[in-house]
């Protein structure tokens, strides 16, 4: 699974063929690897509005951000879905050591 969400996060890199400038798309910052998440200011409250939206309302977030940003929105979003899964199976799946407090897998 963190695999997949590394590989999903090289989508966010670029290159500017002129200055030969690396940056996340999501975060505009200096290039910080596909295994290190972007540190969006209000980012979790821009995912809640929008997931929150009805399809209009969707359209109009859309609309107001433009098409580049509305596809880091789009990332953001899918990264927060995949965190959604990771976090339930973690529930399901694990109990927390009574001294430490880590997670181990039930069996």
């Amino acid at each position: 699974m963190a695999r997949a969400i590394a590989e999903s996060r090289w989508e966010n890199f670029r290159k500017c063929p002129r200055c030969t400038y690396v940056f996340c798309i999501l975060c505009r910052c200096l290039w910080h690897g596909a295994h290190t998440p972007c540190e969006i200011k209000d980012a979790q409250l821009a995912v809640q509005e929008y997931l929150k939206a009805d399809e209009e309302g969707k359209a109009a977030i859309e609309k107001r951000l433009g098409p580049r940003n509305t596809e880091a929105l789009h990332a953001l979003v899918r990264d927060w879905e995949r965190e959604q899964l990771v976090l339930g199976w973690i529930n399901e799946n694990t109990t927390a050591c009574p001294c430490c407090r880590t997670q181990i897998e039930k069996r």
